[in-house]
């Protein structure tokens, strides 16, 4: 039910806008997006740490432009990489697959 004082919140992008505004100014922050991910897994059945340490090894984000926010170990031998883009995602899995195929696999998710 609508009054005359109440305010009507708008549709698609601009109620985006009016929450993010709402939740800025009570200190929520940023919305946070979707996380894009990928997964690593051992040709040789290696363990989770010797997968990452391989990667850092071979693997330059920088070089490549791909920023990772998070590298963790799954239970199941598998290793989590999280970016912030589609596109990241894609060139980290290609590198991966390219400079690693021998004893790792990179798969989306």
């Amino acid at each position: 039910m609508r009054t005359s004082k109440s305010k009507s919140v708008g549709t698609g992008a601009t109620w985006r806008r009016e929450c993010e505004a709402l939740l800025g100014s009570f200190g929520g922050g940023e919305i946070k997006q979707k996380p894009f991910k990928l997964t690593v897994k051992s040709k040789e059945s290696q363990s989770p740490d010797t997968i990452k340490d391989l990667l850092k090894s071979k693997i330059n984000p920088t070089k490549i432009k791909v920023g990772i926010n998070s590298l963790k170990s799954l239970r199941d031998g598998r290793v989590l990489i999280e970016t912030g883009s589609k596109e990241e995602v894609e060139t980290l899995t290609r590198d991966i697959n390219e400079k690693c195929r021998e004893k790792m696999v990179a798969n989306t998710q």
